[in-house]
């Protein structure tokens, strides 16, 4: 009699645990560590968000995936006048991840251009930060 509670016990961990080793399905998710250069994470992120998506959903998007998103004014330089003057605004998106058992990390930077249409086009890069 005593061993039936542990069958179940037993099978309930193992439930758990199967369902914590669960693949993740989900086909907008990205594995920020999995990326090694910046043009890799751009092609990766334009075929996610396609040219012409609202700003919103590309915003939710990048923040569903861990990056912090906010949105910067572009900045223009006459040479001429020698005076600073605004450009078009972009969405910035930012997120770290670990490399070399987490005695470095590599910080990414991602840039959405973006107009009235929605968005443009994505570039990304990194620094690599002790």
């Amino acid at each position: 009699m005593a061993s039936r509670p542990v069958k179940r016990y037993v099978t309930g961990i193992i439930a758990v645990f199967a369902l914590g080793c669960a693949r993740d399905r989900d086909p907008m998710r990205i594995h920020i560590r999995d990326f090694e250069s910046g043009t890799v994470l751009a092609d990766t992120l334009k075929r996610l968000i396609t040219p012409g998506i609202r700003v919103a959903a590309a915003w939710e998007m990048m923040q569903g995936n861990g990056f912090k998103c906010g949105e910067r004014a572009g900045t223009t330089f006459d040479a001429r006048a020698g005076k600073l003057g605004s450009g078009t605004p972009y969405l910035q998106c930012w997120q770290s991840s670990p490399m070399y058992l987490g005695l470095k990390r590599r910080d990414w930077t991602v840039n959405l251009q973006y107009d009235s249409s929605g968005v443009r086009d994505i570039t990304a890069g990194y620094i690599i930060q002790p």
